[in-house]
């Protein structure tokens, strides 16, 4: 594959942004910055980035889980709020690979391992079972007009 001229001056275009702007809170240089909550810079970088958002999710549902008694309340927060940082932590962990699946829905990483946890920890808990079936998932992941919940699947 052929690189472009205007693909080599986008590189360069964010490396110059990276040594600009990617002082974190205590002035220390990292190597990557975050552009619309993406990162963008070394390995490292990526992975520590995404780590902390997965944090985060695991630590808004259980917030979502024990702060709330509506069951209908849960799972609308943690579609609304919860869920979407999803999407963007799946692209940026594919980015951030260095082995690129041969299709999207067959992703294994420890970031998707770690969602799958969250999401079966929340459902489990709505549904006071120990082991949630695909059936469940399913179910789950359909569109509220189908009659499922329309969670991330």
């Amino acid at each position: 594959m052929l690189i472009s001229d205007w693909q080599v001056s986008v590189g360069a275009s964010l490396q110059r942004a990276i040594t600009l702007y990617s002082a974190n809170l205590e002035g220390q240089r990292n190597d990557g910055l975050r552009v619309l909550k993406v990162p963008i810079g070394s390995q490292s970088f990526c992975q520590v980035s995404i780590a902390a958002q997965v944090e985060k999710m695991e630590a808004n549902s259980t917030t979502n889980l024990s702060g709330l008694d509506d069951l209908q309340t849960q799972p609308r927060l943690f579609k609304t709020c919860t869920s979407h940082k999803m999407t963007h932590l799946f692209a940026a962990d594919a980015l951030c690979s260095n082995k690129l699946p041969n299709n999207w829905y067959i992703w294994d990483s420890p970031t998707t391992n770690s969602i799958t946890k969250i999401y079966s920890n929340f459902m489990a808990h709505m549904t006071n079972r120990n082991l949630l079936t695909s059936h469940t998932r399913l179910i789950s992941s359909m569109s509220t007009n189908k009659g499922g919940l329309a969670l991330p699947p």
